[in-house]
C-alpha cells in the first residue's frame, strides 16, 4: 500500500477535554480555609474593639452635644469623669478633682500639653468659667487618645 493511501485512512487527532475550575485542587482548599480563618479572626478583632470604645465614642458624642449648646466647665468636668471611669479603676479616679484631676488627665493623654485644660482646676470655684474652643479640644483629644488601662 501506499503511505499517502495509509495516512488517508487516520482520523484526525482528538484534543483531550480542558481542564475545568471545578472541581479545586486541594491547595486551593487550604487557601481558602486560611483566608476565611484570617477574615473571622480579624472579624472578631474589630468587633471587639468597637465595643471596647464605646465609651469613647458616647463621650465625644455627649462632649459635642455640650459644646454646641453652650455647656458649663461642671459639665465638661463630668463628662470627661464618666469617659475616665469607664477607662481607669474606680479608686484610681473618682476621687480626683482640681489640679490632680487636670494632672491625670495630661498624663494619661500622651497629645496633650502640659497646660491643657487648665480650667478643670477651677470648676469648684463659686463662678467657674465657661470653656473656650480649646477647652472642648483639648477634651476631645482626651476622649478620643487617651491611654486607658484595661478596667
Amino acid at each position: 500500500m501506499n503511505p499517502e493511501q495509509l495516512l488517508s485512512q487516520l482520523e484526525p487527532n482528538r484534543l483531550p477535554p480542558e481542564i475545568g475550575f471545578w472541581p479545586l485542587a486541594t491547595g486551593w482548599w487550604v487557601l481558602i480555609a486560611i483566608v476565611a480563618a484570617a477574615g473571622a479572626v480579624a472579624l472578631v478583632y474589630a468587633l471587639r474593639r468597637h465595643r471596647k470604645n464605646a465609651y469613647r465614642r458616647a463621650g465625644l458624642s455627649r462632649l459635642l452635644e455640650l459644646e454646641n449648646n453652650a455647656g458649663s466647665a461642671v459639665e465638661l468636668s463630668e463628662t470627661l469623669k464618666i469617659v475616665a471611669l469607664n477607662a481607669f479603676p474606680q479608686a484610681q479616679v473618682a476621687g480626683l478633682n482640681a489640679n490632680k484631676w487636670r494632672d491625670f488627665l495630661v498624663s494619661s493623654c500622651p497629645d496633650l500639653a502640659s497646660d491643657s485644660l487648665e480650667l478643670l482646676a477651677q470648676v469648684h470655684q463659686k463662678t467657674p468659667p465657661a470653656p473656650s474652643s480649646s477647652d472642648w479640644t483639648h477634651a476631645k483629644v482626651w476622649v478620643t487618645r487617651h491611654r486607658g488601662s484595661d478596667v
